[in-house]
């Protein structure tokens, strides 16, 4: 079997083995929109993103921007027809203020934050220069909140 099979053979390590005859192993893709398709299920339609200025648009397109942030209890609300939920792995549109498709990317990860220590790695990617700089950008965005606020981070890159 081909180590990035799904699989566990593992007997050395006290797992059972698999079964005489298990179903044909499906590889691991980097997309998931190609294991889906081998798997014979079909592609993901790609979700819809808008940010708050198409200057922040262009700093994606560009590379720059890779990270974003979002309130707790918005994470999996669809704002509107330009705005899912956020699902890591899945492929977002990003669409300008007039709503015309500029960039595809791929969230990656998401993180949970607090407002008193926000990550080296979330301001780099919201392309500030320290998390001071951070907070002073998004104060107004989450209404001036305290240190023990929690909200989740996003990263993404360009597809």
């Amino acid at each position: 079997m081909h180590p990035t099979s799904l699989g566990v053979t593992g007997s050395a390590r006290g797992l059972a083995p698999l079964a005489a005859h298990p179903a044909p192993p499906l590889t691991l893709a980097a997309d998931t929109r190609c294991v889906r398709a081998r798997a014979g299920v079909g592609t993901l339609k790609n979700l819809r993103i808008q940010f708050v200025s198409d200057a922040l648009v262009q700093q994606i397109i560009e590379g720059r921007k890779t990270a974003s942030v979002v309130a707790l209890d918005e994470v999996d609300v669809k704002e509107d027809e330009y705005n899912d939920g956020l699902v890591v792995g899945r492929y977002y549109d990003v669409y300008d203020s007039k709503l015309e498709h500029r960039a595809t990317i791929r969230i990656t990860a998401m993180e949970l934050c607090r407002w008193d220590s926000i990550p080296e790695r979330l301001w780099h990617g919201e392309t500030n220069s320290s998390a001071d700089e951070f907070r002073s950008d998004h104060e107004e965005y989450f209404g001036n909140p305290g240190d023990d606020f929690e909200f989740v981070a996003y990263y993404f890159e360009v597809a």
